[in-house]
């Protein structure tokens, strides 16, 4: 008790400031297969001497913008089937079928509540036409592996989506594949509708 019956009152604390506690940022599990999925660049190292280089290149841009613009990515997607969630892509990927691998352009994946989309991707540029064989392969190999779509991506134009080479789908599979057509045409309108609004 302080003079005169006063309590006494606790001594003053000094005053500290908390220390903001950042915890490390946990890394994302790769939705690739394999250590040898190469994600796409936005600026790949190809020399543009041959058509597949320009594939290659043209390829990579597109699907790594993809990756970064959600957005973006899913007004080229979401026609066809692809959840929203989200998304990594990857560029000349190696896959089995028979005696040789074969190497599509492009992997589109996308992850939403635990489960997995895939599509692989062949890409013409220069007016190059697609070619019927490796578009089927491409179905094979996607339906076996379980993948959901082949979507191929040229110049030319089609009505809603519709594939432009004829493949023979094994209706005896369990896991069906979807083909599905995109024109550059198609990716440049919807970039500019999306800067736009």
């Amino acid at each position: 008790m302080g003079e005169a019956g006063e309590p006494r009152k606790p001594a003053a604390r000094p005053r500290t400031a908390k220390k903001k506690v950042t915890l490390p940022r946990t890394v994302k599990k790769t939705l690739a297969e394999n250590d040898s999925w190469k994600s796409a660049r936005l600026f790949p190292v190809s020399v543009l001497k041959s058509d597949r280089d320009r594939e290659m290149r043209a390829t990579s841009v597109l699907l790594s913008v993809m990756a970064q613009v959600p957005e973006f990515s899913r007004r080229l997607t979401a026609g066809f089937g692809a959840p929203a969630g989200r998304m990594e892509t990857f560029t000349e990927v190696s896959l089995p079928h028979g005696d040789s691998p074969r190497r599509p352009d492009g992997v589109i994946r996308v992850e939403r509540a635990g489960k997995l989309w895939t599509a692989l991707v062949e890409t013409k540029t220069n007016g190059n036409a697609l070619k019927a064989d490796q578009v089927q392969a491409y179905m094979d190999i996607a339906a076996r592996r379980g993948y959901e779509a082949v979507i191929t991506l040229t110049n030319d134009v089609a009505l809603e989506g519709s594939p432009l080479v004829d493949v023979k789908i094994d209706k005896r599979r369990k896991h069906k594949v979807a083909l599905w057509h995109l024109s550059w045409a198609e990716v440049a309108h919807q970039a500019q509708m999306l800067i736009r609004h």
